[in-house]
């Protein structure tokens, strides 16, 4: 793994290509090493018992992450 790859997996990034919704569980699984289906699990748990506090956060993710493209330069 060259330096840019390490700068990019530590930094919390969204993979849209890789998620199911805007990218964000993916892109805090691939910051911390996490499985992704674990943090999915875990954002649905979070959804049940926090709901409106789940969801905002969940959208202020969606809009202030960088997505993984953008990051390296890979825009369409």
């Amino acid at each position: 793994m060259n330096r840019l790859e390490r700068r990019i997996r530590r930094r919390l990034l969204r993979d849209p290509e890789n998620g199911w919704l805007g990218g964000v569980c993916e892109g805090i699984a691939r910051a911390f090493g996490l499985p992704a289906t674990g943090v999915r699990v875990a954002m649905v748990i979070l959804a049940l018992l926090f709901t409106n506090l789940t969801l905002i956060g969940y959208a202020a993710a969606w809009l202030f992450m960088d997505s993984r493209e953008e990051a390296l330069g890979l825009d369409r």
